[in-house]
């Protein structure tokens, strides 16, 4: 396995960032109408 990825949440984006995550892209996600930011992480 070359790459394993991960979509974290804000509170999430700590403890993998501890095991080796590195962010690759921010995003604002909707759900049942409320904006949620999101992170894509890969290590």
């Amino acid at each position: 396995v070359d790459k394993i990825s991960t979509q974290a949440s804000i509170t999430a984006k700590y403890f993998f960032e501890k095991r080796g995550y590195k962010v690759v892209k921010e995003q604002k996600v909707e759900r049942k109408g409320v904006l949620l930011t999101n992170y894509v992480m890969e290590r």
